[in-house]
């Protein structure tokens, strides 16, 4: 169908024909935390979106990954990436304390970005590997939208009838708009983005629900130090008492700047 080709055509705009294989990607990825494993094990939480070039397909999910990961990762690409490090820019100790695990998070997260960053809108088989992509789903979406189909993303105006299950290649997806918003609010915490989460705060994002890891907003904001959305959580609602998974207060991992200000608010009401 001519008509059907041209529509392809104009959706991959860098090939002359419909060649999935050379399809371009719009790919961002953050390391957002860590989790310590009943085996003994730590791993790295990622947050990732996904989507083909104009946004086609879009997918938002978390993978986990060991140190190990990260190297063996980096080994398969720096050949094809010499913008990035030649060694691995993260060093690696026999034990690891959780200052040096936070340390870690925030040296992931540079060399990730960087990782990224070079590989462009057409990243090695290695890294999407690594990222958990599944380039199917976002081949079918491609397809979909070159004959004309609407997407099949999560919509904020009605509810999937379905979300996709822990196990499925694009990890935790969010079907209510509920959880969307949640889910962008902890984004907009990682992303040092204050205007959004006050917007997403105004729209009802609940201040004390908790991500896959158990951790609250509040705990997110402590630990990057988001001193802005910390007074926002507060003023909607934020309980500080709440733990997370590791038993800790969002005080605990606050700067003592941070925790001042926290138990100000506690006992003053005011930040």
């Amino acid at each position: 169908d001519g008509h059907g080709a041209g529509n392809r055509g104009a959706a991959a705009r860098h090939s002359p024909t419909i060649d999935m294989a050379s399809m371009l990607l719009e790919i961002s990825a953050s390391v957002i935390g860590f989790t310590d494993t009943p085996a003994g094990h730590t791993v790295y939480n990622l947050s990732c979106r996904v989507a083909a070039e104009g946004g086609v397909g879009r997918k938002t999910f978390v993978v986990d990954r060991r140190f190990s990961e990260f190297q063996e990762m980096h080994a398969e690409i720096q050949q094809m990436l010499p913008s990035i490090p030649a060694s691995f820019p993260v060093s690696k100790t026999v034990f690891s304390s959780e200052a040096t695990k936070r340390e870690r998070v925030d040296k992931f997260q540079d060399y990730l970005r960087a990782a990224v960053a070079a590989a462009g809108p057409a990243p090695p088989p290695a890294l999407l590997r690594f990222l958990g992509v599944d380039v199917s789903k976002i081949e079918e979406a491609v397809a979909a939208a070159s004959r004309g189909e609407p997407a099949v993303a999560p919509s904020r105006c009605a509810p999937e009838p379905e979300s996709e299950p822990l196990g499925s290649p694009f990890g935790v997806v969010s079907a209510p708009s509920s959880s969307d918003t949640n889910e962008a609010l902890r984004d907009g915490i990682k992303g040092d983005n204050a205007a959004d989460c006050m917007r997403l705060l105004d729209a009802k994002a609940d201040p004390n629900f908790r991500d896959r890891r158990g951790d609250c907003p509040l705990h997110l904001a402590c630990m990057f130090n988001r001193q802005q959305v910390v007074k926002a959580l507060l003023e909607h609602g934020a309980d500080p008492m709440l733990k997370n998974a590791a038993g800790e207060l969002p005080t605990k991992i606050a700067s003592v700047t941070l925790r001042m200000k926290i138990d100000k608010f506690q006992s003053t009401g005011k930040f």
